[in-house]
């Protein structure tokens, strides 16, 4: 036999032989065990060896295994030794070997029984059914199956396969392995069993978490003892059961502290923490039976309904049964002090306590966060004696829930220092506030570190991502997340669709929602706030209405405070006042102060002062110290001159102590955030800022640029009035950025209120005179400014029209988002019905079939009173009109199309109707730039959607023909053709140019984004037939 010796005992026991002056070799066997019996310490055990050794007791096979058992089994020796005693014994049995192998197993080396097992084959020593459990919990302990079913195979050959007490051991190891189909083999195929193994086979499937299949179990158990009883409630516990467990619970005859520790572990798991709480007070005889396990269960139960008076008698009775001194229970009663709010109980439990670990440190920190108490849990996390990740983690997370972003992002760069490798959780804190501080270098950063460790990309990180970008203005990057995770959630949805309409990519943003209900993701309400966020940002009247029904009637969301909210917004903005007031009173519960203020922003916005004062009145009286009220109703009096009222409501403010918020725009540059309040003269920079202000005022004067002073509130000179717009925080941000972010790079600020028009009209103008592009994020939404346009512009329109007539279209073929949008024709005296057609925020494929004959079709505006007498209606919906087909000829076409020719020609373009066939028309287009998809793409869908709304399912297709007149294909030719689009690709610091036609091959030379190089090879293909093939380098 090859044993590992144990490096102490030649010598040790030899010296130990040798101190002994008391030693005699008469010495009874019955002597010895009375002294192991008594022995506590090493050095007895040592002198009792020495005497078996000497006397030649140790040659006793049953005296040296009682001095094997007990070296096996005491905690102050080490477990060589007892390898050291087997080395010693000449004729080892089974039990003395079983003894050591079970030794190993109940001290945490199951890797050493397999060695001992195979010395025990080289020896040839009868192996009996008494091994083999043990070796199978060896297995299991290791969760190794592999060499379970290896003793399996044995233990068949041995023929031990049916003695219940090892099938209820292979049934245990292949349950803790997860092999759920072999624990049943096993249990089927057993001729013998008993209670202990339908338990094995219960708990088997408890764990696999199979209620049905346990219930099943259950139910056939011969005997429904305690120990299955108990196993079924712990699974109903971790199925979402409760009920099913109290109704088993009540059933039952007999019940241990096992069975009332799973029933409060059951309620308080599912979040039924004053049930838990109530079993707890109907246990008999608490202070005899309670345990650490239990205890535990019912401190968190305390804890999570913040019961302080229950939770202090838990601690009383903790005292009273000598459980004070468990540091677990510690550490709970310390959450459970601090989920209560008394922070100070909690610190002086944690003073007085001699044994506290690396939890009661961390339980002390984030009791001092949750209290709302920062500054004394950075005193305490300086305090600690040792820092590991969930110190770090914890205070980092608390800095941002407790918006201390530049704090996070400080400290998250310290622990960086220390070679802390953070988790998930910090990690979602951090980007979490890089989106708040718009610091996008810095939440790039985080992302590359993510990639460089490997670090799963999962639904919580991914969808923290996906907000960041979002919110930083970065859409690209957002969606190359989305589209590389593997899992996503509606939450991640739920970003996509929130972060595409704050970039005013409306029409993608309600995109990805049609694609999340076509992949069976169930939307949440959360994600009806983005969709009717979407419909308010681009004044998706129509939209909004559709979706605000769909979210009751097919998916039985009811609406909430905040849905009603959107709601009011979007009539408000679309100049719906008093339809928005009219929804306000409908409202099934109070309106929150947030909805009446979006009804006082759209009384100021379209100049309903009677309105208008009388909701800022109501709403100064309910929120006396809000600032942003008593300032838009200020607003209100000051765009009609009512300088008096301006004049007592300051006053009014004064008298209340309301001081308004400043204006604040943050910038990163460099890793650094850079802050400006309005009027800020404190910048270490604010020399060189001022030039560059100076030169933008130069520059947009020479443009004709005039200060818009009409949001300032104040009764003083137009000249301080400009002074004042001058200095607005946003201009000051806009000015650092232009000296210290190189281009192409945007200038991004994030602005803590919102854009006011005087700086909405600078950005629009600096991002075309210094050919930069701007992004500004206010409190609401994006602003994108490209060459002088804001992505989301939108001229003033008679209300009447609805907000969805916004005079902006996107080309949408070569560009993709990031084109800018060009300026469309006046539009006020446009009949609704046609500007409906014109713009591609409404969804061309929202059109069902049959819509149009059953009057479905819907619009942002109330219909004229001839649409009226078409549709048949004396009294017809707001927001809505009727549509009849008419007789599909070419002259009828050409009618319809003469009501948007007048606005297509205005815009550089036209159309003309080549022939009607079967249902089939085929139109000639022309837009600005001539016949190519970035001219027409958008046309041909508002005019797919006018005559469909003429005629109905009448109209089956329509095609775009083109001029036949031959063109020549030639490099220079294609080159011609391309000069319609170089200013857009100039734009993007690109450039194209045709270098040879060969063969049906257009070799380009270009530099630009790949979304533009897509429509540049469909303008060359579409207008050359030749061309088969486009190649770029």
């Amino acid at each position: 036999m090859n044993f590992a010796r144990a490096p102490l005992l030649s010598s040790t026991l030899t010296s130990a032989i040798g101190r002994n002056p008391t030693f005699n070799p008469t010495i009874t066997l019955s002597i010895l065990e009375a002294h192991l019996r008594r022995c506590r310490d090493p050095k007895h055990f040592l002198q009792i060896h020495a005497q078996m050794t000497v006397s030649g007791f140790i040659h006793d096979t049953f005296a040296a295994s009682r001095l094997l058992a007990f070296s096996a089994t005491s905690p102050f020796l080490d477990l060589d030794y007892s390898l050291h005693i087997l080395h010693q014994i000449q004729n080892p049995n089974g039990f003395i070997f079983n003894s050591v192998i079970r030794a190993h197993v109940h001290r945490n080396r199951p890797s050493c029984c397999l060695p001992l097992y195979k010395s025990m084959l080289r020896s040839h020593f009868v192996v009996d059914n008494f091994t083999y459990p043990i070796l199978i919990h060896a297995c299991a302990a290791r969760f190794s199956v592999i060499e379970g079913k290896q003793m399996h195979t044995h233990v068949s050959k041995l023929g031990f396969d049916s003695d219940v007490y090892v099938v209820n051991t292979l049934i245990n190891m292949y349950s803790v392995c997860g092999n759920l189909g072999d624990a049943r083999m096993m249990f089927d195929k057993s001729p013998a069993l008993d209670s202990v193994s339908w338990n094995s086979i219960l708990a088997a499937y408890v764990q696999a978490g199979d209620a049905e299949e346990a219930v099943r179990i259950f139910a056939q158990m011969p005997e429904q003892n305690t120990i299955a009883a108990n196993s079924m409630i712990a699974l109903f516990g971790k199925c979402n059961r409760p009920v099913d467990a109290h109704n088993l619970f009540d059933k039952m005859q007999s019940r241990d502290i096992v069975t009332w520790t799973a029933m409060i572990s059951c309620y308080e798991q599912n979040g039924l923490f004053r049930e838990a709480l109530e079993v707890f007070s109907k246990m008999p005889e608490k202070e005899r039976s309670v345990d650490e396990v239990l205890m535990l269960s019912v401190l968190s139960a305390c804890a999570q309904s913040a019961v302080i008076k229950q939770g202090e008698s838990m601690h009383s009775l903790i005292v009273k049964v000598g459980l004070e001194s468990h540091v677990n229970v510690q550490n709970v009663i310390i959450h459970m002090y601090t989920s209560c709010g008394d922070v100070k109980a909690a610190q002086r439990l944690f003073d007085s306590s001699s044994c506290l670990d690396q939890v009661s440190w961390n339980s002390m920190l984030a009791g001092y966060l949750k209290c709302g108490l920062v500054g004394d849990a950075r005193v305490m996390f300086d305090k600690m004696p040792h820092k590991d990740v969930v110190s770090w983690s914890t205070m980092v997370t608390g800095y941002a829930q407790h918006d201390r972003f530049v704090e996070t992002l400080d400290l998250f760069n310290e622990m960086q220092n220390r070679g802390i490798k953070p988790n998930e959780t910090t990690l979602v804190s951090v980007i979490s506030a890089c989106t708040h501080l718009s610091a996008l270098e810095q939440g790039k950063w985080v992302h590359t570190y993510i990639r460089r460790q490997g670090i799963a990309v999962n639904v919580f990180v991914g969808t923290t991502l996906i907000d960041m970008y979002m919110k930083c203005g970065c859409m690209e990057t957002a969606l190359e997340v989305f589209d590389m995770m593997e899992e996503r959630a509606t939450s991640t949805w739920n970003a996509v669709i929130l972060g595409l309409a704050m970039n005013g990519l409306v029409k993608e943003s309600l995109e990805k929602f049609s694609e999340m209900e076509k992949v069976g993701v169930a939307p949440s309400g959360i994600t009806f706030m983005g969709v009717l966020g979407a419909c308010r940002y681009a004044g998706l009247v129509a939209e909004g209405r559709h979706n605000f029904k769909l979210m009751q009637q097919k998916y039985g969301i009811a609406p909430n405070i905040k849905h009603y909210g959107c709601m009011v917004d979007l009539l408000g903005r679309a100049g719906f006042v008093k339809e928005a007031e009219e929804l306000i009173k409908s409202m099934p519960f109070s309106p929150d102060v947030a909805t009446w203020g979006a009804l006082l922003a759209a009384c100021k916005k379209h100049g309903e002062t009677e309105i208008g004062e009388r909701v800022g009145k109501e709403l100064i009286e309910l929120e006396p110290q809000h600032d942003g009220f008593h300032v838009l109703l200020s607003n209100i009096y000051a765009s009609k001159g009512m300088w008096e009222n301006v004049k007592e409501l300051r006053g009014l403010m004064k008298q209340r102590g309301v001081v308004k918020v400043p204006g604040c725009s943050l910038i990163e540059s460099g890793g650094v955030v850079h802050e400006f309040l309005a009027g800020d003269r404190t910048h270490p920079q604010i020399k060189e800022i001022n030039e560059m202000l100076d030169e933008v005022a130069r520059r947009l004067g020479i443009e004709g640029y005039r200060p818009d002073t009409s949001d300032v509130g104040f009764d003083i000179e137009e000249e301080e009035k400009e002074t004042t717009l001058h200095r607005h925080s946003e201009k000051l941000a806009i000015a650092f950025g232009l000296i210290s972010v190189p281009p192409p790079a945007p200038i991004r600020i994030m602005k803590n209120l919102r854009i006011c028009g005087d700086c909405h009209a600078v950005a629009k103008m600096i991002s075309k005179s210094f050919q930069r592009e701007v992004i500004v994020r206010d409190r609401q939404l994006f602003h994108h400014f490209r060459d002088g346009v804001c992505s989301y512009y939108r001229p003033s329109t008679p209300p009447h029209l609805g907000r969805i007539s916004h005079g902006v279209v996107r080309h949408r073929s070569f560009a993709q988002p990031r084109f800018p949008p060009p300026r469309f024709p006046k539009i006020a005296s446009a009949p609704s019905s046609v500007l409906l057609s014109l713009f591609f925020f409404v969804r061309p494929y929202h059109l069902r079939r049959g819509d149009a004959r059953r009057g479905r079709i819907t619009a942002a505006s109330s219909p004229s009173p001839s649409d009226a007498a078409v549709s048949g209606s004396s009294s017809p919906t707001p927001g809505s009109y009727a549509a009849e087909a008419y007789e599909l000829t070419a002259e009828s076409v050409n009618r319809a199309l003469d009501e948007v020719r007048p606005y297509l020609v205005a815009d550089g373009g036209n159309v003309d109707v080549v022939s009607v066939e079967d249902g089939v028309i085929s139109l000639e287009l022309q837009g600005a730039c001539g016949s190519c998809p970035s001219s027409t793409t958008t046309m041909k869908m508002g005019i797919e959607r006018v005559l469909k709304e003429k005629f109905g399912d009448a109209v089956k297709d329509i095609r775009q023909v083109f001029d036949d007149a031959p063109i020549e294909t030639t490099a220079q030719a294609i080159n011609n053709h391309l000069d319609i689009l170089r200013p857009a690709i100039q734009n993007y610091g690109g450039s194209v140019e045709v270098i040879a036609v060969n063969s049906g091959d257009c070799l380009v030379k270009y530099v630009g984004p790949d979304s533009i190089g897509s429509g540049i090879k469909a303008a060359i293909k579409e207008k050359f037939p030749d061309i088969v093939n486009v190649v770029f380098y």
